[in-house]
Protein backbone atom coordinates (compact mmCIF):
# COMPACT_ATOMS: atom_id res chain seq x y z
CA UNK A 1 0.00 0.00 0.00
CA UNK A 2 1.41 3.50 -1.47
CA UNK A 3 1.04 6.22 1.12
CA UNK A 4 2.35 8.85 -1.50
CA UNK A 5 -1.37 10.24 -1.58
CA UNK A 6 -1.09 11.58 2.59
CA UNK A 7 -1.47 14.89 4.24
CA UNK A 8 -0.73 16.20 7.44
CA UNK A 9 -2.48 19.28 8.37
CA UNK A 10 -0.80 22.23 10.84
CA UNK A 11 -3.30 24.57 12.37
CA UNK A 12 -1.50 27.29 14.36
CA UNK A 13 -2.54 31.25 15.43
CA UNK A 14 -0.43 34.13 16.60
CA UNK A 15 -2.35 37.63 17.81
CA UNK A 16 -5.99 36.21 16.44
CA UNK A 17 -4.49 35.54 13.27
CA UNK A 18 -5.07 31.49 11.84
CA UNK A 19 -2.32 29.68 9.99
CA UNK A 20 -3.32 26.39 7.72
CA UNK A 21 -0.17 24.37 6.38
CA UNK A 22 -0.87 21.38 4.23
CA UNK A 23 1.68 19.04 3.92
CA UNK A 24 1.11 16.16 1.35
CA UNK A 25 4.03 13.57 1.42
CA UNK A 26 4.98 14.33 -2.05
CA UNK A 27 6.16 17.50 -1.01
CA UNK A 28 8.60 16.02 1.39
CA UNK A 29 11.80 14.97 0.17
CA UNK A 30 13.34 11.40 1.97
CA UNK A 31 16.04 9.03 1.90
CA UNK A 32 15.33 5.52 0.27
CA UNK A 33 15.02 3.80 3.12
CA UNK A 34 12.95 5.79 5.33
CA UNK A 35 8.87 5.45 4.91
CA UNK A 36 7.40 8.43 3.51
CA UNK A 37 4.65 9.04 6.06
CA UNK A 38 7.54 8.95 8.61
CA UNK A 39 9.50 11.76 6.61
CA UNK A 40 5.96 14.07 6.74
CA UNK A 41 5.62 13.35 10.42
CA UNK A 42 9.38 14.63 10.91
CA UNK A 43 8.64 17.43 8.51
CA UNK A 44 5.45 18.39 10.25
CA UNK A 45 7.27 18.15 14.22
CA UNK A 46 10.06 20.42 12.55
CA UNK A 47 7.25 23.18 11.18
CA UNK A 48 5.39 23.09 14.83
CA UNK A 49 8.82 23.31 16.43
CA UNK A 50 9.69 26.27 14.15
CA UNK A 51 5.88 28.10 14.66
CA UNK A 52 6.62 27.63 18.44
CA UNK A 53 9.69 29.19 18.12
CA UNK A 54 8.59 32.47 16.56
CA UNK A 55 5.04 32.91 18.85
CA UNK A 56 2.51 30.70 17.32
CA UNK A 57 0.00 29.01 18.85
CA UNK A 58 -0.25 25.10 18.41
CA UNK A 59 -4.27 24.22 17.21
CA UNK A 60 -5.65 21.37 17.71
CA UNK A 61 -9.08 19.92 15.91
CA UNK A 62 -10.47 20.27 19.45
CA UNK A 63 -9.70 23.71 19.89
CA UNK A 64 -11.84 24.86 16.61
CA UNK A 65 -14.94 24.51 16.47
CA UNK A 66 -16.60 22.89 13.99
CA UNK A 67 -13.64 21.26 12.86
CA UNK A 68 -10.52 23.08 10.98
CA UNK A 69 -12.18 24.65 8.29
CA UNK A 70 -15.19 25.67 9.60
CA UNK A 71 -15.33 29.47 10.31
CA UNK A 72 -18.07 31.45 12.09
CA UNK A 73 -20.08 32.34 9.40
CA UNK A 74 -21.06 35.72 8.67
CA UNK A 75 -24.71 36.86 8.85
CA UNK A 76 -26.93 36.56 5.27
CA UNK A 77 -29.18 39.01 5.12
CA UNK A 78 -31.99 39.76 2.34
CA UNK A 79 -33.40 42.26 0.25
CA UNK A 80 -35.63 43.56 3.30
CA UNK A 81 -32.71 43.57 5.89
CA UNK A 82 -34.12 40.03 7.73
CA UNK A 83 -31.52 37.69 8.80
CA UNK A 84 -31.65 34.03 6.37
CA UNK A 85 -31.40 30.80 7.83
CA UNK A 86 -31.97 26.94 6.93
CA UNK A 87 -35.57 26.97 6.39
CA UNK A 88 -35.11 23.08 8.25
CA UNK A 89 -32.64 23.12 10.77
CA UNK A 90 -32.44 27.02 11.40
CA UNK A 91 -28.64 27.19 10.60
CA UNK A 92 -26.17 29.11 8.76
CA UNK A 93 -26.85 29.29 4.79
CA UNK A 94 -24.22 29.51 1.61
CA UNK A 95 -25.44 33.16 -0.08
CA UNK A 96 -24.87 32.32 -3.92
CA UNK A 97 -27.38 35.68 -4.87
CA UNK A 98 -24.17 37.58 -6.28
CA UNK A 99 -22.97 34.35 -8.06
CA UNK A 100 -26.33 33.50 -9.63
CA UNK A 101 -26.24 37.17 -11.07
CA UNK A 102 -22.78 36.30 -12.69
CA UNK A 103 -23.95 32.96 -13.82
CA UNK A 104 -27.05 34.68 -15.63
CA UNK A 105 -25.17 36.88 -17.29
CA UNK A 106 -23.30 34.05 -19.16
CA UNK A 107 -26.52 32.66 -20.12
CA UNK A 108 -25.72 29.87 -17.13
CA UNK A 109 -28.20 28.25 -15.09
CA UNK A 110 -28.48 29.43 -11.65
CA UNK A 111 -27.85 27.76 -8.29
CA UNK A 112 -29.84 27.92 -5.27
CA UNK A 113 -29.91 31.38 -3.87
CA UNK A 114 -29.85 30.01 -0.43
CA UNK A 115 -28.10 26.01 0.95
CA UNK A 116 -27.91 25.14 4.39
CA UNK A 117 -24.10 24.98 5.38
CA UNK A 118 -24.84 21.43 7.30
CA UNK A 119 -24.22 19.14 4.51
CA UNK A 120 -26.30 16.83 6.12
CA UNK A 121 -29.46 18.77 6.36
CA UNK A 122 -29.69 19.49 2.52
CA UNK A 123 -32.24 22.68 2.45
CA UNK A 124 -32.20 24.94 -0.56
CA UNK A 125 -34.48 27.99 -1.49
CA UNK A 126 -34.02 28.66 -5.43
CA UNK A 127 -34.30 31.76 -6.59
CA UNK A 128 -38.23 32.72 -7.98
CA UNK A 129 -38.97 31.67 -11.63
CA UNK A 130 -39.02 35.35 -12.57
CA UNK A 131 -35.92 36.13 -10.96
CA UNK A 132 -33.82 33.28 -12.69
CA UNK A 133 -35.10 34.29 -16.16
Amino acid sequence: MSDESSTFNVFASKNGYSVHFKISVADVKHAEDEPAFMALLKAAEWLLRDMKEKGYEHNTSKDRPGGARKSAPAKVVNEAGEEVKCGDCNGPVYDNRQRNKERLAKGERPMPEFKCRDESCGWKQWPRKEDAA
